[in-house]
C-alpha cells in the first residue's frame, strides 16, 4: 500500500514539473570567424530571437568562463583555442525550467595578414612616381578580402583613404603633383577585421633653382666657350637649343660649340646624380661680330667703331684721332 502511494505521488511530481524541449532552442551566430574578430550571438526559440533574462552562455575557452544575458558578444582572440571554440548556453526561467542549448562548434581562422608592398622610390619634385606594387597578396581570414590604399604626409599619423584604389597594386601617377615626401599603404579588410600593410616612402627631392651666367662674344666664325653656375639643389648644367623641349646639347658647366653667327643657347641647373633638372632655363648669347681687323700697335677688334687710330706725321706731334 505504502509502494502504491509513493508512486502516485512520485508521478504526480513529474505532472507538476514543467517539459522543455531542447529542440525548441538555438543558438544563432556565425560558425567561423577570424581571430580578433568580434560576433553576437543570441539564443532563438523556434527560430525566433527570445528576450529570455536568465541565460548563461560557456564558451570553452573564454575568461571569464561565462556570460550572461539573452544575447552576447564574444571578441575571439589568441587567447582562444587554436583553430576552435564550443559554445552552449544554459538557459533557466524558474527552479525546475532550465535546459541546455548547444554545444555549436566555432571554427577560428589564423589573425589576417594584410601582405606586402614595394614601391620605394625618389623621384623629382612633380614627377611621377612608379607604380606601387604588390608582392604578397593578403592572407588568413575567411579568403574574402577587400583592399584599399592610403596615404599620409608623415608616414606615421594622418592615413587618407584614396578613393577608388581598391586594386591590390596601385599607380600614384603625376595628379596631385608631389612637392613633398608621401607614406603609402595598403588596408585590406576580411569579416569585419582590417590588417595594414607596412608602408612605402616615395621620397621627392626639390626642383634645382635656375642657373646664372653671362653672354660671350667673337669674331668671326669659330669655337666659343659658354659657361653657366648651377642653382640650389644642382651640380651641373644642360645646354639646350630652346626655353623648352628642344634639343640638349650637351652637360656640363661649360659648352664650347662652333658657330658662325649669333646664337642663343639656354642653360638649365641639373643634378646628375638625382636626374633633377630645373623648368627654367637661363638664355646666355653667344654672339659673333665680323672678322678682326688689326692696326698699329697690334690691337684687335671686330667693330671699326672701336677702334683707337695711331698715326705719325713727319715734322709734327704725335696725336690721337678718335673716330
Amino acid at each position: 500500500m505504502k509502494r502504491f502511494i509513493y508512486k502516485k505521488l512520485f508521478f504526480i511530481v513529474l505532472l507538476m514539473m514543467p517539459i522543455v524541449s531542447v529542440a525548441q532552442y538555438s543558438i544563432d551566430g556565425p560558425t567561423t570567424v577570424n581571430e580578433g574578430s568580434t560576433h553576437t550571438y543570441k539564443i532563438y526559440y523556434n527560430n525566433s530571437p527570445t528576450t529570455l533574462a536568465a541565460v548563461e552562455w560557456f564558451p570553452t575557452h573564454l575568461n571569464p568562463h561565462t556570460l550572461s544575458g539573452h544575447d552576447i558578444n564574444i571578441t575571439f582572440t589568441n587567447a582562444n583555442n587554436s583553430g576552435s571554440e564550443s559554445l552552449y548556453a544554459n538557459i533557466t526561467t524558474d527552479f525546475f525550467n532550465y535546459t541546455i542549448v548547444g554545444p555549436i562548434t566555432i571554427t577560428i581562422n589564423s589573425p589576417l595578414d594584410a601582405g606586402t608592398i614595394g614601391g620605394t622610390q625618389t623621384i623629382c619634385s612633380s614627377g611621377d612616381p612608379s607604380v606601387l606594387s604588390s608582392t604578397a597578396l593578403a592572407s588568413n581570414g575567411n579568403g574574402s578580402y577587400n583592399y584599399l590604399w592610403q596615404y599620409s604626409n608623415t608616414g606615421s599619423s594622418g592615413w587618407t583613404d584614396i578613393s577608388g584604389a581598391t586594386a591590390t597594386s596601385y599607380d600614384p601617377g603625376s595628379t596631385p603633383v608631389l612637392t613633398a615626401d608621401r607614406w603609402y599603404r595598403r588596408k585590406v579588410t576580411s569579416d569585419g577585421n582590417t590588417a595594414y600593410t607596412s608602408s612605402v616612402k616615395v621620397t621627392v627631392n626639390p626642383t634645382p633653382g635656375a642657373a646664372t651666367g653671362s653672354d660671350v662674344t667673337r669674331c668671326g666664325t669659330g669655337s666659343i666657350t659658354l659657361t653657366a653656375s648651377p642653382g640650389s639643389n644642382a651640380n651641373s648644367i644642360r645646354w639646350y637649343t630652346a626655353s623648352s623641349g628642344g634639343t640638349l646639347l650637351h652637360t656640363g658647366t661649360s659648352y664650347s660649340p662652333s658657330i658662325s653667327a649669333t646664337t642663343v643657347y639656354y642653360a638649365a641647373s641639373y643634378d646628375n646624380a638625382l636626374g633633377c633638372e630645373t623648368s627654367n632655363r637661363t638664355a646666355i648669347t653667344a654672339n659673333v661680330y665680323e672678322s678682326s681687323l688689326q692696326v698699329n700697335g697690334g690691337q684687335n677688334t671686330c667693330s671699326v667703331s672701336d677702334i683707337t687710330l695711331f698715326a705719325l706725321s713727319i715734322n709734327a706731334p704725335v696725336g690721337t684721332v678718335h673716330k
